[in-house]
């Protein structure tokens, strides 16, 4: 084949099918990116298959590309050709690439809830790729049951077709990085063998080159890495966190989970990070005194200096939590006796109720003793006040998240740049779901409304100074986050629109003033004059 242009006809079709994950000769690859350049239109609207393949192609050979928005415009192409098994895998492959760069996302959950319903022949190309976003969906969702047996499924699928055998290459060094961080010694054993199989059949394959390095490193993440390999940054990753995992370094190990983009790690890093022969007990430092950090983003769970949660699985006691959850909001953790029991149990009083506030507490430091093996200086009630002593509480998540957006706010007028430096740690931060514990308690319902405004906010002047500084592509980025955070507000629809069609993105336009049309349409609602002008309406 001499030259890119016959990828687009019949014989380089197949030969791309046949070649898919192996190394192309530098003129060959230099075309294929003149083509994508030039007439990318034309590639997705009249080859789509073949655009199909060439994108699933960038995600096992260059992780820094283009393929999430390309595969936004070839998904309703695709959707109008009527084949239903090209879109399963393209959309499978969407909440993959979204995955691996966003991690956990409102639009990857609804992808998951969508796929895992759908019927596809073992085997083919859109059976593996549904199946491996569910494995990797499920994965940063925190349902290692159902991921290991995903990748278990996959481990024994017998591929029917070239391209798909190209695809289990990267769905087996996902599983090896999945294996690293959770020891499953069956599974373990599979993966070694489907993977040696596979080197075997594919020796010239990319993702063989990289899959060996796992299998020579015998259980542990390799050692060397080839610095020109663009995927070597997951393994370097990887490589930080086992080593994280032997030295007293929370704060490196929280930041490599975080890289990683695995919501699941990020969630657990302490967990992680730290292991004590001492079992439950908490280490004292040199102050004297043990701390929890406490987080309500995702769950409200405290974490202690050993790394071990303070809530088990299943806890039954939600009295506990609450109270706790309350002082924890609290200015200094402190709290008003009645007004505490006001919030809580407003249809009880008097004697009654303050001996059971009293049974409470003491359930409080029974938990933390059972923990910690320290029985006292946890909660106790002084004048009037139920107070949780602030010397032993390492951070509170909200309460930090709210700190840097107030102090952002009161910057933005006078120092923009100290602001957004602010605004970006608050937004890595933030989660749409605070503490589903208390999912029915009005004082929770209230921090969750001031959180999600205070989101808002930021997210909107990131937008704003990402345009002045940043251009424009990086910028959508923010409309975008800001969109999932409140798919109703028009407003950013309408901004967006205005970014995407500044970028050329027509087709990205139409598509979402058509779904915003029929669903205002649905609701009777009066069309806005801009979305009817950019459907031309």
């Amino acid at each position: 084949m001499r030259d890119a242009s016959s990828v687009w006809e019949p014989s380089g079709l197949i030969w791309l099918e046949n070649n898919l994950g192996c190394p192309w000769p530098d003129a060959l690859e230099r075309e294929v990116r003149r083509e994508w350049s030039e007439k990318e239109d034309w590639a997705l609207n009249c080859h789509p298959w073949t655009a199909l393949l060439l994108l699933i192609r960038e995600y096992l050979t260059v992780p820094a590309s283009r393929t999430e928005p390309r595969l936004r415009r070839l998904l309703p192409i695709l959707a109008g050709r009527g084949d239903p098994g090209q879109v399963v895998a393209a959309l499978s492959l969407l909440g993959i690439v979204v995955i691996d760069g966003e991690g956990r996302t409102a639009e990857t959950d609804a992808l998951f809830h969508h796929l895992r319903r759908e019927i596809t022949e073992p085997g083919v190309l859109n059976d593996v790729l549904r199946r491996f976003f569910c494995a990797r969906a499920a994965v940063v969702s925190g349902n290692v049951e159902e991921a290991c047996r995903l990748f278990g499924e996959l481990l024994d699928v017998k591929p029917g077709d070239p391209v798909t055998e190209s695809v289990l290459g990267r769905v087996y060094e996902k599983a090896a990085v999945f294996l690293r961080c959770r020891p499953a010694r069956a599974l373990e054993s599979r993966w070694r063998m489907a993977a040696e199989r596979w080197c075997e059949k594919h020796p010239l394959s990319i993702p063989a080159r990289r899959l060996k390095r796992w299998l020579e490193a015998a259980g542990d993440v390799p050692a060397e890495l080839v610095p020109e390999d663009p995927f070597d940054r997951e393994e370097e990753i990887m490589i930080g966190l086992a080593g994280a995992k032997q030295e007293p370094n929370r704060e490196r190990l929280r930041y490599l989970a975080k890289v990683y983009g695995d919501p699941y790690w990020i969630r657990r890093v302490e967990e992680l990070a730290f292991s004590s022969s001492e079992g439950a007990k908490a280490k004292i430092g040199a102050s004297g005194v043990a701390e929890y950090r406490f987080t309500f983003f995702e769950s409200f769970q405290g974490y202690g200096p050993d790394g071990n949660t303070l809530f088990p699985e299943r806890y039954s006691r939600k009295t506990v939590k609450q109270v706790l959850a309350l002082l924890l909001l609290q200015p200094r953790y402190r709290m008003v006796k009645d007004k505490l029991w006001d919030v809580l149990f407003g249809e009880a009083s008097g004697e009654t109720g303050e001996n059971y506030l009293h049974v409470i507490l003491y359930r409080v430091r029974r938990l933390f003793l059972k923990q910690t093996g320290i029985a006292d200086g946890w909660v106790h009630i002084r004048d009037g006040m139920v107070v949780f002593n602030e010397n032993r509480v390492g951070g509170v998540d909200v309460q930090e998240y709210r700190q840097l957006a107030s102090v952002g706010h009161q910057l933005w007028v006078d120092d923009r740049e100290a602001a957004v430096s602010l605004y970006r740690r608050a937004a890595e931060m933030y989660r749409p779901v605070v503490a589903p514990e208390f999912e029915y308690e009005d004082w929770m319902a209230a921090w969750r409304e001031e959180l999600f405004l205070h989101q808002k906010r930021i997210l909107r002047r990131l937008w704003d100074y990402a345009r002045e500084t940043a251009g424009l592509e990086q910028a959508v980025q923010y409309g975008e986050a800001l969109l999932a955070l409140d798919e109703w507000d028009l407003s950013t629809v309408h901004q967006l629109c205005k970014d995407w069609k500044s970028m050329g993105d027509h087709t990205r336009v139409t598509r979402i003033c058509e779904r915003y049309f029929r669903r205002i349409t649905e609701d009777s609602e009066e069309i806005p004059p801009w979305m009817r002008e950019f459907l031309g309406a």
